[in-house]
Formats: C-alpha cells, sequence, structure tokens
C-alpha cells in the first residue's frame, strides 16, 4: 500500500487524509475551547458559591462580634474563613477602615466578594460594617491549562487514530484498484486492446455489485466491442487489398487503355496496354493532361460533354491520339 501510494503524490488518499487531519484539528480546536469555557465557569461559580456558603455561616458570628467590638472574636472569625480552600484574603472593616484581617491582598487574578455587614438592634436593621472575602483563581487557571492541554490531546489522538483509520480503509478499497486501473490503461495503444480487466479483490455476486464492479464490466465490454470492430475493420481491409489486386492484375492485362485523371484534368493513373496503343509508357503518361494524347483537342473536349450527358458512358465515338513514339 505504501509504495503503490508513493508513487502518485496526488493520492486522493492522501488530499483526504490532510483535509480530515485540517478540519478535525480546527474542529478540536472548537471543541475544546468550548469544553474549556465551560468548565472554567463551573469553577468559578462553584468558587462563588463557596464564597457565599462562607458569608452565610460566618456572616451572623461577625456581625455580632462587631457589634460589640470583639476583636479577639473577630481575629478568629476571619482566620476560620481564611482558612477555607482557595481564599487568600479576608477583611472585616468599621467605617470604610480594616480592623480585622486576615491573609494577603490578591492581585487581579481573584473573585472578591464585599457585602455590608448588618446588625438588627431594637427592631432596625443597622449597617455596622463590610465584610471583604477574596478567591484567588491561579490554581483554577493551572488546573484549566493542565485540563485544555489533555482535552486537546484526547481528541488530537482520536484524530490521528480516525485519520489513520480512514486512511487504511480509503487506500485497501479505493486508492488501489483506482491505481491498477490506471496501470492497465496506460498500456492500453489502438492496436493492443490489453488484457482483461481484473482487481484483486473478493467476487461479488449480481445483487453486491459495487462501482468499482460496474467499471470493470463496462471496461471489458467496451474491449470487447474494439476488438470485434478490429477484426471486422481487419477483414474488411483485407478484403479490400484483395480486390484492389484482382482489379489492378483485370487492368494490367486488358488488351484496351484505360486512364483516370483528377478534376483537372491531369493523368493520375494508366494501364500498361497504352504503351501498345500509343508508345507511352504509364510512368511517361503520369503528370500530363489528358487533352495532349489527343491530335485535336477539340475530340477531347467533345468526349467530356458527350461524357458527361450520357450518363458515364460513351460508345461509337472515333478520334486519333497522339503517338508517344
Amino acid at each position: 500500500m505504501t509504495g503503490m501510494l508513493g508513487r502518485y503524490k496526488g493520492s486522493v488518499a492522501n488530499r483526504i487524509i490532510f483535509w480530515l487531519v485540517v478540519f478535525s484539528i480546527l474542529a478540536g480546536t472548537v471543541v475544546t475551547a468550548v469544553q474549556f469555557y465551560f468548565v472554567y465557569e463551573r469553577q468559578v461559580s462553584r468558587m462563588e458559591k463557596s464564597l457565599a456558603g462562607a458569608e452565610r455561616s460566618y456572616m451572623p458570628s461577625v456581625s455580632r462580634a462587631l457589634w460589640i467590638h470583639d476583636t479577639t472574636q473577630l481575629e478568629m472569625l476571619v482566620e476560620g474563613i481564611e482558612a477555607a480552600g482557595n481564599i487568600v484574603y479576608v477583611c472585616v472593616s468599621e467605617n470604610d477602615r480594616p480592623l480585622v484581617e486576615a491573609g494577603t491582598h490578591p492581585g487581579d487574578d481573584a473573585v472578591v466578594w464585599n457585602k455590608p455587614i448588618t446588625f438588627v438592634h431594637r427592631g432596625t436593621s443597622v449597617n455596622i460594617g463590610r465584610l471583604l472575602i477574596s478567591a484567588d483563581l491561579s490554581n483554577i487557571h493551572q488546573h484549566m491549562l493542565g485540563l485544555a492541554v489533555r482535552l486537546f490531546a484526547t481528541n488530537m489522538a482520536i484524530t490521528v487514530a480516525v485519520a489513520i483509520f480512514v486512511y487504511f480503509v480509503f487506500s485497501r478499497l479505493v486508492t488501489r484498484h483506482l491505481g491498477a486501473i490506471a496501470d492497465q490503461l496506460s498500456g492500453i495503444t489502438a492496436h493492443d486492446l490489453g488484457s482483461v480487466l481484473k482487481l484483486q479483490r473478493p467476487g461479488r455476486g449480481a445483487g453486491t455489485a459495487d462501482e468499482f464492479d460496474l467499471l470493470v464490466s463496462a471496461f471489458n465490454g467496451l474491449r470487447e466491442r474494439l476488438r470485434e470492430s478490429q477484426r471486422t475493420a481487419g477483414k474488411g481491409r483485407d478484403e479490400l487489398k484483395a480486390g484492389e489486386r484482382r482489379y489492378r492484375s483485370i487492368l494490367d492485362e486488358m488488351l484496351d487503355t484505360y486512364y483516370r485523371t483528377n478534376a483537372e484534368g491531369w493523368v493520375t493513373m494508366v494501364t500498361p496496354s497504352m504503351y501498345d496503343l500509343l508508345g507511352w509508357h504509364p510512368e511517361e503518361a503520369l503528370g500530363h493532361k489528358a487533352a495532349e494524347f489527343y491530335v485535336d483537342t477539340e475530340d477531347h473536349r467533345w468526349f467530356l460533354e458527350a461524357f458527361k450527358h450520357q450518363g458515364g458512358a460513351v460508345r461509337g465515338i472515333g478520334t486519333v491520339a497522339r503517338s508517344g513514339c
């Protein structure tokens, strides 16, 4: 298979594989990007839900501790929030000034949850500060990068496997047969129609014939018709040659002189008896006009008029011919 395909640089299988790989890479990239996007959105959504859960769990305790200015309790609560996964900074502020904080300020690659702290006093909700929680996305981004590489590698591995499979199947079922047909057809000439076209493939029944079977059948049928035409034409040529030989033999042996001219009156053929009649050798007469053989050229003109009006048969005409001696 490889040797045969190597002979045809523009193999259909090669082009199919090329465009299949190109399309698969593009499709794999798009699919990977879409998968990456949805996975990333789920990770970020999960982190936001985690921050919201921390806010719901700790907000009542933070609100009470801030109301009574229990900084020790606030520090314990803030450190507990900061210890949760991916949370890198927690701050409780009062009057826009940090009161208790834990962790380090994140960069731009973070999710920030900033909620007001309220306390209900005598039935009235009082805004007493703000709780800020920041989660770092760098771990998620690293995870997503690894996931993207794995997804892309998986898609490419599937693409390569499918391409190799298609390459093998197409080469086995199509390309090698096309190459065999091309090899046989290239050796056909007008005189040599070659042998019967056969492909190296399992035999098929009439009801299971495919396009290659139809092509082989059509070609072999055409070949047989051409061979029959050649036999018929050859037989016709042989009969024509035999007829010409008989006709020439008759002309050569006849005592009367027979000559033939073209439309301009130039002699193109004459029988050997012309020498006995006029003393002209046949080869000497060729290239002369028939009128030159008449003593009176008017006799030749009159002969042509009679020949035309009497349907090509003129009898009983006398004339004087010019001797070649």
